[in-house]
């Protein structure tokens, strides 16, 4: 493939592709210029796979179709595709006047015409906006493909935007998104009067080189000749024409019974397959009715048993209220009953601190008492009395 001039349309359908096939299959992009359409719809290439081949299609200038659907692409490879798009544009407009030499069937194919990115709906509005930013200055694609891709109302109005922009855009395919009727109506009024005006360019195109031809010397030699062979192919039709009118009509009679004749067995066979259809679409709603039946008395069993259940947990809770309302009783009456009993044991605790005071006090006489010192004091007592 890397060398292969022959080699114009390659098609990749539902092959997963992984990073390292993938980076056989760009090396081999690389050096290959005949390329001219690539599809590679449901290969799962995903962003970094994106950015690889289109980092080995940036310098195809013949390349003008790609399809890159249900690739698992997101809003990376927007940017990786508004650079693709970007660098192909300015390697062209350098080519601008090799282009100009060359005819108008040359100067045609030059660019990326087409570029399909249906199914990928994690695009989203952010990377369909950066994507409409750079097609605003494209002058080559004319077809995108931009269906089920995450596309709302803002994803919209910028598309819209750069139509206004962009005159070569002639096809978007915006099937399977979030738009508004009135957007999607104006985006198609745009489409279809571009294309008309397209149409009427070609048109131009058309008349103004048949006038260039008519000037040319050679014109009317070739005008003669052909004038000639026509008058000689003419003569010869008409023979030919008076012999198959007479079988043409013949043939014609022919069909027309076998016509009538297949109309009037398949009249007949419509109103037995009627007949079989009512009675199919009857026995079906019979058949729905009873379900429906079934199903709406299991909703109702349903029903009372949940409302047995919600009976049994609003006793529940009340008896459970009333118990704590028993504890809650009980408990400030333990509270009582504490407060009481600190109080009783700090007076019982300061009872015992005076009479272990007194009682250390009556310690400290007795051993007074067995040392002898209390007779002395009452002898001086007596003494001082006299």
């Amino acid at each position: 493939m890397k060398e292969s001039k022959a080699l114009k349309s390659l098609v990749l359908d539902g092959i997963p592709l992984s990073p390292k096939y993938l980076r056989l299959l760009c090396d081999g992009f690389v050096n290959n210029i005949s390329l001219e359409n690539l599809s590679l719809p449901r290969c799962n290439i995903g962003d970094t796979g994106c950015d690889m081949l289109l980092n080995s299609l940036r310098d195809h200038s013949n390349l003008k179709s790609l399809d890159l659907c249900n690739c698992c692409l997101t809003n990376r490879s927007v940017g990786s595709l508004s650079l693709f798009l970007k660098t192909r544009n300015v390697n062209l407009s350098r080519n601008i006047w090799k282009d100009l030499n060359t005819d108008k069937s040359g100067r045609k194919n030059h660019g990326l015409h087409t570029l399909l990115l249906n199914k990928n709906n994690k695009l989203s509005d952010n990377g369909i906006r950066r994507l409409m930013h750079v097609l605003k200055d494209d002058f080559y694609l004319k077809i995108l493909g931009l269906r089920y891709c995450g596309i709302t109302k803002t994803g919209a109005e910028t598309i819209l935007d750069s139509l206004r922009m962009n005159n070569v855009l002639t096809t978007i395919d915006l099937r399977e998104n979030d738009i508004p009727n009135d957007i999607l109506r104006s985006i198609m009024k745009m489409l279809r009067r571009k294309n008309g005006e397209t149409n009427d360019r070609n048109s131009m195109n058309r008349k103004s080189d048949r006038r260039f031809e008519k000037d040319h010397p050679t014109f009317r030699e070739k005008k003669s000749n052909r004038m000639n062979t026509s008058r000689r192919l003419l003569t010869n039709d008409k023979k030919i024409m008076e012999n198959t009118i007479e079988s043409y009509h013949e043939i014609n009679d022919f069909v027309d019974s076998k016509l009538n004749e297949q109309v009037n067995l398949e009249n007949v066979e419509n109103v037995g397959d009627d007949d079989d259809k009512m009675e199919l679409n009857l026995q079906e709603l019979q058949l729905r009715l009873a379900n429906m039946k079934s199903c709406n008395e299991a909703l109702g069993e349903e029903i009372k048993k949940k409302l047995i259940t919600l009976e049994e947990e609003t006793n529940r809770r009340n008896e459970a209220e009333q118990t704590c309302e028993k504890i809650k009783s009980l408990l400030e009456r333990l509270k009582d009953k504490i407060i009481v009993c600190s109080r009783t044991r700090l007076e019982e605790d300061k009872d015992n601190q005076a009479f272990d005071s007194f009682r250390s006090v009556l310690r400290v006489l007795q051993g007074l008492s067995t040392a002898g010192k209390l007779p002395t004091i009452e002898m001086q007592e007596n003494s001082n009395e006299e």
